[in-house]
């Protein structure tokens, strides 16, 4: 069976992450959220949906995907990246 981890870049995005996270579950076996430091609720509500969270300070886009791949420590297929 292939397995789908699906990426979402965030920062501030309280007011969208519950319909992002919920949409993903329908696809994903694992949803990981990488928050930009957030200083509203994301995380919060990320995490309390099931949502592992890495929290990266301000870095490209590029840097972020490379230090996902690398500290996933998962052996899924594919992985489904949103920003």
């Amino acid at each position: 069976m292939k397995t789908i981890t699906g990426v979402v870049i965030t920062y501030n995005e309280e007011s969208n992450i519950r319909d992002c996270i919920l949409s993903l579950k329908k696809i994903c076996n694992e949803i990981v959220v990488v928050d930009s430091e957030s200083s509203d609720r994301t995380r919060v509500i990320a995490e309390a949906l099931g949502a592992r969270i890495i929290i990266q300070i301000e870095l490209s886009q590029i840097v972020i995907l490379y230090i996902l791949f690398w500290s996933a420590r998962r052996s899924f297929s594919w992985y489904f990246i949103l920003w």
